[in-house]
């Protein structure tokens, strides 16, 4: 039998009474089993827990918000509330066991659902600039706890990032804002993004609460997508395959050879050439260099009809010709092919046998064309004509002399006009009209001999247009832009025809060239046409068409020319805008605004701001940034300018004079320095520069003054600040032992704003009570004053408490 002394009894009371204090302070009592273990509650929602010992104990009860629910019997205490409204409740089942406390803990997340999420785009109204970089954000407001929230981001529907915020300890209600850093594409147009939040809680699955869509309008400088080359056959309408991409629509310009021209229509050779398209908008430039190809058909150049020639003397029959592809020509007689070449060849002759008519043939897979060539050649012909040729303009002097140099029988001209009898005894004779009027002259100068000679004159006789006049066919008035119009080149009495080219100018430009393929000799009155698109650059050019005779190496130098008077172009054209941003000074009016506007006639402008038409003389204030819509309207159509307007002002606080709030969780987000551009503000506090404060500290209550300043002026606020936390007691001494009959005094000291309310009890009976510091004194202690004593500190923002275990020794 083992027998215990008085004094081995003690020192076994005081080894329980550590071991159960170890136990209690660990807050996990194995004795205690809660039911449900932890708990997930929605915000005001009904609560039961139960609490059951595996012993039988002493003072089982449920300690919550300083109230205390007791048992009604030794193993079990329920706690219920009907409405769970304590963001930080901490409920702590306990009891006592050999005179020890043991405890356990409840966890409990109180949460809250968002009462809203909502998404936009940071510091920017309007389109985005595509290969740009902008800055979405996502609030998400009224919810808590902060660190159970995920954020999803979603772009057209597909997700593209989330965050959780694992390390935040925020149990109350708050907002937070979440932001995605994007890179707009160039080659995007219009795109969706939205954001949504969710409360990761264990097991348990709740709802997303998702954002609004966030349609975001892309705009992009001009792009071209286009081949380098284009091929056409003239007269074919032009097939515009270069497409330039941007948004809003870019101004197109062509240019060929450093000159403005018209973009292609109805294709002619002269097109060919290598092209400048340019496209701009408000966001940027492109260009892209085209060569087109404008395929036809041969033509072969005009020239001598009949050629004489004498025996034995060479002779050279040359034909050239234009061509797109480039021609191959032969001359052939008698369908036997003399000589081949491209472009122009040249055929040799020498002999009476190549007498004959000579047919030059140019070809490429468009067509071909065909010139004749009478070929005369004669015998030692005795008689000279000198010029050989004459070109005379109707009603001119005409002259020619002809001579031989042997013995005859007389010498003579048959002419139409200026005929000359026969003559002995000259050895020249000179035929001479003064005023020529006959068209199809063919004067012949005879010598008789032992034979007869004759020898013809070449002439061709020719006159200037009396008249060269252009026209609009079947249109009078201002010509619309993007349509086709005729130009109409009328040429009175003019011959010979076939000699006649036409040159159509736009401005000093020569645009194109064209002939006429009728043989007739004597006076016509012609017509020749130009097809013409219009564009805006072409308000108030002039067109020009010219008559051109072009007689031949014999003919006069420069060929004669006869131009038209120029005919006026109006182009109107519906309104072009180039828009850009403004920032006018407050009480600005619209009027004020610059416009890049151009239009024919000129436009009329309505401003609108979120569909409601605005008068042209509002002034505006500092509430009116925003995106501002203008329409320019003319009788061809409208042009509408989306832009942003950036009303600039001197700062203004709007911040209470008083702030307060709980300690990290105050910000000054009540407190607004509204100013444009956006103002610098400095923080001063008892006179020296802090930081800006973005969750305040107890540290940081105090007086502040706030200093605002952008380009327009100073602004400054006087801020007092007052930061509330909750309890916190200084530690002290955890286990206390004195001897039976001593004086004792257990103190306990506590800061907090406001400030706290303290007392000290044993198993639920207070003590002592105080503020800030007090202290329970115990004059004379007995080993019933024994047990685990509880500082607690409370003020409206919760509590804290402190376990002192007095351990009295005989």
């Amino acid at each position: 039998m083992l027998y215990l002394t008085e004094l081995t009894s003690l020192v076994l009371m005081v080894l329980i009474s550590i071991i159960n204090g170890a136990i209690a302070q660990s807050n996990n009592c194995a004795l205690l089993v809660l039911d449900p273990p932890e708990l997930v509650v929605q915000y005001g929602d009904p609560v039961s827990v139960s609490c059951h010992s595996l012993t039988n104990s002493d003072n089982l009860s449920w300690r919550v918000s300083q109230e205390d629910v007791l048992s009604s019997d030794k193993q079990n205490v329920t706690w219920e509330t009907e409405n769970l409204t304590d963001w930080e409740i901490e409920p702590v089942c306990s009891m006592m066991v050999a005179g020890v406390q043991c405890a356990k803990s409840l966890p409990v997340i109180v949460y809250k659902l968002p009462d809203q999420v909502s998404i936009s785009v940071v510091n920017h109204t309007g389109p985005l600039i595509g290969g740009k970089k902008y800055d979405l954000q996502c609030d998400i407001q009224n919810f808590a706890p902060v660190h159970v929230l995920a954020v999803f981001w979603y772009k057209g529907g597909e997700p593209v990032k989330n965050r959780g915020f694992g390390n935040f300890t925020t149990k109350t209600p708050s907002n937070q804002i979440v932001t995605l850093r994007i890179s707009v594409g160039k080659d995007e147009e219009n795109v969706q993004y939205s954001c949504a939040a969710k409360l990761k809680l264990g097991l348990l699955s709740f709802p997303m609460v998702e954002s609004n869509l966030l349609q975001i309008s892309v705009h992009n400088a001009p792009i071209f997508n286009c081949p380098a080359t284009y091929e056409g056959k003239e007269n074919d309408i032009f097939k515009d395959e270069c497409l330039a991409k941007a948004s809003p629509e870019a101004k197109i310009t062509w240019e060929k050879d450093g000159k403005m021209v018209n973009s292609l229509h109805k294709l002619t050779r002269g097109d060919s050439g290598s092209y400048v398209i340019k496209a701009v908008n408000q966001h940027g430039s492109a260009q892209h260099n085209l060569t087109v190809n404008v395929l036809y058909a041969p033509k072969i150049e005009p020239d001598k009809e009949v050629v004489k020639v004498k025996k034995g003397s060479k002779v050279f029959l040359s034909c050239t010709a234009e061509g797109n592809p480039e021609p191959e020509l032969n001359w052939s007689i008698q369908s036997q092919i003399k000589a081949t070449g491209r472009q122009q060849t040249t055929l040799t002759i020498v002999s009476l046998a190549d007498a004959g008519v000579y047919t030059c043939t140019a070809t490429n897979f468009l067509g071909n064309d065909t010139r004749k060539v009478s070929l005369i050649v004669e015998g030692e012909n005795p008689i000279k004509i000198q010029p050989d040729e004459l070109v005379v303009e109707f009603g001119a002097l005409a002259s020619a002399n002809c001579s031989i140099n042997t013995t005859h029988h007389g010498m003579g001209w048959e002419a139409s006009q200026g005929g000359i009898e026969s003559v002995d005894n000259v050895q020249s004779l000179t035929w001479k009209v003064e005023s020529l009027t006959h068209w199809d002259i063919k004067p012949i100068c005879y010598v008789n001999t032992d034979k007869q000679w004759q020898l013809e004159l070449q002439v061709t006789v020719y006159k200037r247009p009396d008249l060269v006049s252009i026209s609009t066919v079947n249109h009078t008035g201002p010509m619309i832009e993007g349509r086709q119009y005729e130009l109409q080149c009328d040429f009175q009495n003019v011959a010979p025809v076939h000699l006649l080219n036409v040159n159509w100018y736009k401005e000093k430009q020569l645009v194109h060239s064209d002939s006429f393929t009728d043989e007739t000799k004597t006076l016509v009155n012609k017509t020749m046409t130009l097809q013409v698109s219009t564009q805006r650059g072409d308000d108030g050019v002039q067109y020009r068409c010219e008559a051109e005779l072009k007689l031949g190496p014999k003919g006069p130098q420069p060929p004669p020319r006869v131009t038209s008077d120029p005919l006026n172009i109006t182009v109107h054209y519906e309104p072009v805008i180039s828009c850009s941003a403004w920032s006018p000074i407050i009480n600005t009016s619209l009027k004020s605004y610059i416009y890049n506007l151009s239009g024919n006639p000129i436009p009329n402008i309505t401003w609108y701001r979120d569909e409601a038409q605005l008068s042209f003389d509002m002034r505006l204030g500092r509430n009116d940034s925003g995106q501002y819509t203008f329409v320019a309207s003319n009788a061809i159509g409208k042009s509408s300018c989306t832009t942003n307007i950036t009303v600039e002002y001197t700062p203004i606080f709007e911040c209470p004079k008083e702030y307060e709030g709980r300690e990290n969780y105050i910000s000054l987000s009540d407190c607004l320095v509204m100013a444009s551009p956006k103002a610098s503000v400095t923080f001063k506090k008892d006179g020296n520069t802090v930081n800006a404060v973005h969750n305040f500290t107890r540290n940081d209550t105090g007086l502040y003054v706030l200093t605002a300043m952008n380009k327009h002026g100073t602004a400054q606020h006087n801020l007092t600040v007052n930061v509330l936390y909750a309890p916190e007691i200084e530690p002290d001494k955890e286990v206390l032992k004195v001897k039976e009959g001593s004086k004792v005094s257990l103190s306990c000291t506590a800061k907090g704003n406001p400030e706290p309310e303290l007392n000290w009890s044993i198993q639920s009976q207070i003590k002592a009570t105080g503020r800030q510091q007090t202290t329970l004194t115990i004059v004379k202690v007995s080993l019933a004053d024994a047990g685990v004593y509880t500082c607690t500190a409370t003020n409206s923002l919760g509590n804290n408490t402190r376990e002192v275990s007095l351990i009295v020794e005989g």
